[in-house]
């Protein structure tokens, strides 16, 4: 168990600027979009990284316990179902910043809708190459307790360079550079949800 968790750690550790340069046009937007302290900044990425974890836990004691390979088309339209669903969701944290005095934001509160664990939980299941790298470890293990130490050692791994997203939320004290980081979270948006529209229609 133990070797098996710093498998993951290491495979972690190697491949986790990959995952940073994945997921990091995602999470820099949502971290620069508001003005927080340090300890505001460590709980929304503490948060990101709660719903990665949850995501990747669920892959990995799947691919553990079955000990086959997640392909084929119905993971294709999962992914591709996830991509429109994380479009849709920075779109809404948008609206909820931009114009929070809207009836639709009453009811989208932040403090009751998390948007950090869902855009989290999503990016977790978009496939990126270490992702790839990680379910083929796993291949194979034979046990839905492996898969969780194998995935849960990746997520340690990974998760040690979100930290270094860190310095951009202090940029949101800024309400120019908090427009702007609207303003990208619309344009990632879009292309997630082309992305995701297409792999739907293929």
């Amino acid at each position: 168990m133990i070797s098996v968790l710093l498998q993951g750690l290491l495979l972690g550790l190697s491949t986790g600027p990959l995952c940073l340069a994945t997921c990091g046009p995602v999470f820099a937007p949502l971290l620069m979009a508001e003005e927080r302290q340090l300890r505001g900044l460590l709980r929304v990425i503490g948060e990101l990284a709660l719903g990665r974890l949850l995501a990747y836990l669920a892959f990995g004691a799947g691919v553990g316990y079955l000990g086959v390979e997640l392909q084929g088309p119905l993971l294709d339209k999962v992914v591709a179902g996830a991509m429109v669903v994380l479009a849709l969701c920075m779109f809404l944290y948008v609206v909820v910043q931009g114009w929070p005095h809207l009836p639709l934001c009453r009811v989208v509160n932040p403090r009751f809708v998390r948007f950090p664990i869902l855009l989290g939980l999503l990016t977790g299941i978009n496939i990126c190459p270490p992702f790839l790298l990680a379910i083929s470890s796993a291949l194979g293990l034979g046990s839905l307790g492996l898969g969780i130490a194998l995935f849960g050692g990746f997520f340690l791994g990974t998760s040690v360079y979100l930290l270094a997203l860190v310095p951009l939320g202090y940029l949101g004290r800024w309400p120019n550079l908090r427009l702007v980081a609207l303003m990208t979270a619309v344009l990632v948006g879009v292309v997630f949800l082309v992305m995701g529209i297409i792999r739907l229609l293929t």
